[in-house]
Parts: C-alpha cells; sequence; structure tokens
C-alpha cells in the first residue's frame, strides 16, 4: 500500500511539474538578460516581416556571437545551435501565419 501511495505522489508532482513548463518554441525562449532578448526579438520580428534569414542588427551589446535562423518545428534552428546553453544570454522567436518560426539568439 506504502509502494502505490508513493508512485501516486510522483505522479501528481510530474504532472504538476510538466503542466507548469510551457509548450512549443515558448520552452526555448531564453531571457537571461533583458536588453539583449528585446534586441532578439525584434530581429526575428525584422526576419519575419522581410520573409527571410539574415542577420538584421547583428549581435546585442554584450554578446560576443549571434546566430539566426528559421524552422517549421517548434525547436530553434540557428547558427551557433552547438554552443554551450551557459553562454546563451538572449533566445527570441517569431511565428508567421505560414508556420515559420524566425529565430535570433545571443551568446556571451
Amino acid at each position: 500500500m506504502r509502494f502505490l501511495q508513493i508512485i501516486l505522489i510522483a505522479f501528481v508532482v510530474a504532472s504538476a511539474a510538466s503542466a507548469a513548463e510551457p509548450a512549443g518554441p515558448e520552452r526555448y525562449v531564453v531571457k537571461k538578460d533583458s536588453a539583449a532578448y528585446r534586441h532578439a526579438l525584434h530581429e526575428a520580428q525584422i526576419m519575419a516581416s522581410r520573409g527571410r534569414v539574415y542577420h538584421a542588427l547583428g549581435c546585442a551589446k554584450g554578446a560576443r556571437y549571434s546566430g539566426v535562423g528559421m524552422s517549421y518545428s517548434d525547436k530553434p534552428r540557428h547558427c551557433y545551435l552547438k554552443m554551450p546553453t551557459s553562454r546563451l544570454i538572449a533566445r527570441a522567436y517569431v511565428r508567421t501565419k505560414s508556420g515559420a518560426t524566425y529565430w535570433s539568439a545571443h551568446y556571451r
């Protein structure tokens, strides 16, 4: 009986944790530096409005590297994706009506 109670508690805790986690591309958003995040969001908005991937604004202040990209999935796809996440200070996305997701990421 005690074993079943433990399993039930573990299930409830896991369900609560997964419910609190955002779904879709929102789970990949990073806002360690608010100014860099605003810069990344603005850059993603520019790319989405023009329908092409390019470094519209360059690196955010305080960042040494930036990556941009586009995907049709919820996962990010941008330059420097292999860089350690510990160096990631901002990542933003904009989704268009066609389902394309434009990404902008900035690293220290």
